[in-house]
């Protein structure tokens, strides 16, 4: 996939999960590609609607420990100090 392309996709992405986390989560969720996981991940996180946060917060908790897991708690908690 054209790096261009990519980049769109993942901006589109972050914009979904700003309108509709839970959209987002199931674009993730359908996700078959291991090497594209963890960018789309990240977009959805970092796209996650500001006034949904506590649902970011939530979601994080259900994922194993690990990167994500932290990735997603942290993003949850500085957006609540926002």
């Amino acid at each position: 996939m054209p790096e261009e392309s990519w980049a769109k996709e993942l901006r589109e992405l972050r914009e979904l999960a700003a309108r509709d986390p839970e959209a987002a989560l199931k674009e993730f969720s359908s996700l078959t590609k291991q090497e594209v996981r963890g960018p789309v991940f990240r977009a959805v996180v970092d796209g996650w609607a500001g006034d949904k946060v506590s649902g970011l917060a939530d979601y994080s908790l259900t994922l194993p420990p690990g990167e994500d897991r932290a990735y997603a708690l942290t993003n949850a908690m500085f957006k609540w100090c926002l």
